[in-house]
C-alpha cells in the first residue's frame, strides 16, 4: 500500500515584511542619531570630543597649547562633528579651527598675533634693514628674529648706531602691548673664545640683556614684563653647514606670545 505524499507546505508570500521591519527600524535608529546630534549641546559634545581623541591619541595631546580645541555654539556643532570623525577616520589629531601648522589657536589669540605681525612688518615695510629682519608666528607667539649681519658686529653685544633707528620704531609699538615680551640671544656653532665672550653662551646671552637693558632705560618698559636669555647655538632655525644656515642662526629674538599663555611671567614662555 503506497504512502500518502504529505501535502506541500504553503510558501509564505509574506516573509519580506520581516526584513523589510527590520530595516525601517535600523533606518529609524540611524534618523533619530542624526537628529541627536545636531541638536547636541555644543559644551558636552566639545567634552566628548576631548574624552574622545584623548584616548585615540596616545601623544598626550591636551597638554599641548597647539592642540587646545574650540566648539562654536550649537550651530557649529554638527559640522566639528565631522572634522573629528574624518580625523579619526585619517588617524590625525583634530586641528584647531582657525590654525595650522605652528601657528596658535584662531580666535582672539590668533586674531591677535596676526595683527602684530601686520602691523610691525608695515613699520619696517620701507627701512633699509627691512630684509635682516623677519617676523613668523609661531606655537608660542610672534617672533621678531633680527639678524646679527644688521644689528650687531661680529663678537660685539651692543646695536650698531645705525640700528637703533629700527629698534627704535619697533620698541614704541612693543611698549603700547599689555604682552610680556622674552628677548632670546642665538648664535652658529662656531666657537667663539675672547677675553669678554669665553663662549657663545656668554655673547648670546649679551646680547639678549643689552636689548632687555634697553627697553628698559630708553623706552621706559615696565621690566617685570620682559625677561632675557642666551642659548648659544643650541637652537638654530637653520643648518649650520652652510655660511647662509649660520648667518640665520646668528640673531637675537624678541618673542610676543598670546595674552591667554598660562602665565603672565616672560620666563615662562617656552
Amino acid at each position: 500500500m503506497k504512502r500518502k505524499k504529505p501535502p506541500e507546505e504553503h510558501e509564505n508570500l509574506e516573509r519580506w515584511l520581516v526584513s523589510y521591519a527590520d530595516f525601517i527600524t535600523l533606518l529609524f535608529a540611524f534618523f533619530t542619531t542624526l537628529y541627536a546630534i545636531s541638536t547636541v549641546d555644543a559644551k558636552k559634545m566639545g567634552r566628548l570630543v576631548l574624552s574622545m581623541q584623548a584616548a585615540f591619541d596616545p601623544t598626550g595631546f591636551a597638554s599641548s597649547q597647539s592642540s587646545r580645541l574650540s566648539v562654536a555654539g550649537s550651530g557649529g556643532s554638527a559640522a566639528y562633528n565631522a572634522s573629528f570623525i574624518q580625523s579619526m577616520m585619517n588617524k590625525n589629531p583634530i586641528k584647531p579651527a582657525g590654525g595650522s601648522g605652528d601657528k596658535p589657536d584662531g580666535g582672539g589669540d590668533g586674531d591677535q598675533l596676526a595683527r602684530i605681525k601686520e602691523d610691525i612688518s608695515n613699520l619696517i615695510l620701507d627701512d633699509a634693514l627691512k630684509d635682516k629682519v623677519q617676523i613668523v608666528i609661531k606655537s608660542r607667539g610672534v617672533v621678531v628674529s633680527l639678524a646679527e649681519a644688521g644689528f650687531f658686529d661680529s663678537g660685539e653685544h651692543r646695536v650698531r648706531r645705525e640700528s637703533l633707528k629700527l629698534l627704535d620704531k619697533i620698541a614704541v609699538y612693543l611698549r603700547k602691548l599689555p604682552n610680556p615680551i622674552r628677548v632670546t640671544g642665538h648664535s652658529d656653532d662656531r666657537k667663539i673664545r675672547t677675553r669678554r665672550f669665553p663662549s657663545n653662551w656668554e655673547l648670546s646671552t649679551a646680547r639678549a640683556a643689552g636689548i632687555v637693558t634697553y627697553l628698559v632705560e630708553t623706552h621706559k618698559f615696565n621690566a617685570r614684563k620682559l625677561a632675557a636669555a642666551g642659548y648659544g647655538e643650541h637652537r638654530p632655525v637653520a643648518s649650520n653647514d652652510t655660511a647662509e644656515g649660520r648667518a640665520r642662526n646668528r640673531r637675537v629674538d624678541i618673542v610676543i606670545p598670546a595674552l591667554s599663555t598660562k602665565s603672565s611671567d616672560p620666563d615662562n614662555l617656552d
